[in-house]
């Protein structure tokens, strides 16, 4: 079993769910890049090169996630946090049972995880 934490509203959804309200899109940093070495896509994580039944699956069921809180404060800053707090985002622990239900990315920024088989903590 492993600990994992996300960010996510009372919903489940994360940040990055809900950036078509324009108003949740302003809790970014000027300097949160997409695709650099700091925050990559799925693509650019190599989330994906994974059989096509597997990224499927990985695509519609996993959710991100961070392997610590250290590494959740190295992709969201605190100014951040903060934003996202105000729109009802809070640091959610997670107890994953299986360590195949994570999976790390090329670049050990984030991890991605299965959520349904997961157990909340807080």
């Amino acid at each position: 079993m492993k600990k994992v934490y996300r960010i996510e509203n009372e919903k489940g959804e994360g940040p990055y769910r809900n950036e078509k309200d324009l108003s949740l899109n302003k809790w970014k940093d000027k300097n949160h890049i997409y695709e650099d070495h700091t925050h990559p896509t799925l693509y650019g994580d190599n989330f994906t090169t994974l059989n096509n039944l597997e990224s499927a699956k990985l695509i519609s069921e996993f959710v991100f996630g961070f392997s610590s809180i250290n590494q959740l404060k190295k992709w969201f800053r605190i100014t951040e946090i903060k934003r996202l707090s105000k729109h009802g985002f809070k640091i959610k622990k997670y107890i994953v049972k299986k360590p195949d239900y994570i999976l790390q990315g090329r670049t050990k920024t984030q991890i991605m995880f299965l959520k349904e088989v997961s157990e909340k903590i807080n």
